[in-house]
C-alpha cells in the first residue's frame, strides 16, 4: 500500500495524545467521562460488578504517563544534529515536547529534579501534572486553553527546527565543541522558556475557571452543566431537584452574581 503523504512531526505528535475521539470508544464523551467531557479513567481498570467483569478503555495517552519521548533519526545530518529526542513529561495529552539534541552536554535544570511525595514549582514535572489534574474538572474548557499553548510552543519550535539544525551543521563541520555548545544552549534555553509557560498557563487556569465560573476581562459566566448529563442526571433522580414554578421563579430574582 502506498500511503497518502509521509508522515510529519506533528502527526505524530497527535497520535501520541490519542484518546479514541470520533470513535465508538471516544473517551471523552458519555456518563463514563463526566459533564464535562474528562477523557482520564482512574485505577484500579477493571473491577467486578453483578458477577460480571468490566474494564475502563486504555488510550495511548493516559494520566499513569511519566515521561514520553519522539525520536527523529535523520541520516542526513552529522549525528550530534540528525538524532532529536522531543522530550515531555506527565500526560501526553496535555504535555509539550522540546527537543534535545544528541550533541547535547547539558540537560535542562526543570526537568532534572523533583519528588513524587513533594510538589515543586522548581520541577517541570510537577508543574505540568499540576495543568493535566486541574483540567480535569472543566475538561472539555480548559483543553482548549492548554492546545492553543501546545500549539504556540510546539509550533514555534517545529519552525525554527530547519533554521537550528543548518547551523548546528554549519558549526559542527567547523568545531564540534562548538555545535555542541550551541545545541547545549538552545536544547536547554527553550526547555526552560517551556517550563517557564506552563507555569504561567496553570496560575492563568486556576484564575479563569474557579468555583465553577469561567471568568474572563473581568466578566464571571456561569456555564452549568451541558444539557446530556443533567438529563442523565434527571433520570437518576426525577424529582429531587424538582421545584414549583413560584419557587422557581422566586430563586431567579434572589439569587444574583
Amino acid at each position: 500500500m502506498k500511503p497518502d503523504r509521509k508522515l510529519a512531526l506533528a502527526d505524530v505528535m497527535a497520535l501520541m495524545r490519542d484518546q479514541y475521539e470520533g470513535t465508538d470508544y471516544d473517551m471523552t464523551q458519555g456518563v463514563d467521562a463526566g459533564p464535562f467531557g474528562c477523557p482520564d479513567r482512574w485505577r484500579p481498570m477493571a473491577w467486578e460488578q453483578g458477577g460480571e467483569t468490566y474494564t475502563w478503555e486504555r488510550p495511548i495517552s493516559t494520566q499513569q504517563t511519566g515521561f514520553s519521548h519522539i525520536a527523529q533519526c535523520r541520516r542526513g545530518l552529522p549525528d550530534p544534529v540528525g538524532g532529536c529526542l522531543w522530550y515531555g513529561v506527565d500526560d501526553t495529552d496535555t504535555t509539550v515536547w522540546f527537543p534535545l539534541y544528541a550533541g547535547i552536554t547539558e540537560l535542562p535544570p526543570s526537568f532534572t529534579r523533583g519528588r513524587l511525595e513533594e510538589f515543586s514549582w522548581d520541577s517541570g514535572w510537577w508543574v505540568f501534572n499540576l495543568v493535566a489534574n486541574y483540567a480535569g474538572l472543566k475538561y472539555a474548557y480548559m483543553i482548549e486553553d492548554i492546545r492553543a499553548a501546545q500549539r504556540e510552543l510546539e509550533g514555534g519550535l517545529i519552525a525554527m527546527q530547519p533554521a537550528v539544525e543548518a547551523t548546528a551543521a554549519r558549526l559542527h563541520a567547523q568545531d564540534p565543541a562548538l555545535c555542541a555548545r550551541y545545541l547545549t544552549t538552545y536544547s536547554v534555553g527553550e526547555a526552560e522558556r517551556v517550563a517557564a509557560r506552563w507555569q504561567n498557563l496553570a496560575g492563568a487556569l486556576i484564575a479563569k475557571y474557579n468555583d465553577g465560573y469561567v471568568i474572563e476581562n473581568g466578566d464571571a459566566r456561569e456555564v452549568g452543566y451541558p444539557q446530556a448529563w443533567r438529563d442523565a442526571v434527571l433520570k437518576l433522580r426525577p424529582q429531587q431537584f424538582r421545584l414549583p414554578r413560584a419557587a422557581a421563579d422566586s430563586l431567579a430574582t434572589a439569587l444574583p452574581y
